[in-house]
């Protein structure tokens, strides 16, 4: 397994590419010598890192989907969950049934956003993160009850999706947003499916608990 930290020249802004050797995706060829191929990108990470802002503003770039209409669509939406306050996704249905259809390859590079968006049948995965604390904030300013701010601030603190990678998983690039707005992740991630990076091996991702401590 190949891990590859790219810096963004002029940037404080760090990307991660998560490479697995022995996936049959192609797509780090895409990433580092592009060439017009189109892909489906799934764009995850915990509640409240920004994904709808920043899938908001791709979608004048990129065709995109929100994960909840595409199982809508495909019929894996199930009722109103109470506790959590949105409808249930059958996300093993929905993304078994994508790995058929989306044998070829994308008529336009599209992005699914939704944190579990990273199961489904994607050519990259693109991870946002943010900061336990700055992250704290933003889901209180959002009414959130103090146990999910916590359920989710935790969640972001240990890793957030990477704790749900698979063996076979496709690459995932990650991006820290809690000091960088919309427009400046947004024009990131283009640049990086671009050839505009240069890229040295590391065998990290974010850590917070090491930024603060460790715990």
């Amino acid at each position: 397994m190949l891990f590859i930290s790219i810096s963004l020249l002029n940037s404080q802004q760090i990307l991660r590419l998560h490479y697995n050797h022995n996936s049959k995706s192609a797509f780090p060829f895409y990433i580092l010598n592009h060439n017009g191929l189109m892909m489906r990108i799934g764009l995850t990470g915990t509640p409240g890192v920004g994904k709808t802002t920043v899938a908001s503003i791709l979608s004048a770039r990129f065709t995109v989907i929100k994960i909840v209409d595409l199982a809508a669509e495909k019929g894996y939406l199930g009722s109103h969950d109470d506790e959590f306050g949105a409808k249930e996704i059958d996300i093993e249905s929905l993304a078994s049934a994508l790995e058929k259809e989306w044998q070829e390859p994308a008529e336009n590079t599209t992005v699914i956003e939704g944190h579990l968006s990273h199961y489904l049948p994607c050519d990259l995965v693109i991870v946002l993160r943010c900061a336990p604390e700055i992250l704290r904030s933003r889901l209180s300013q959002r009414g959130y009850p103090e146990w999910k701010i916590n359920d989710n601030v935790e969640w972001e603190l240990l890793g957030g999706p990477w704790n749900e990678m698979g063996p076979d998983h496709v690459p995932w690039i990650e991006f820290d947003t809690t000091f960088s707005g919309p427009e400046e992740i947004c024009d990131l991630i283009e640049k990086s499916l671009g050839s505009e990076l240069d890229g040295t091996e590391s065998s990290s991702v974010l850590d917070w608990a090491e930024d603060i401590g460790g715990l």
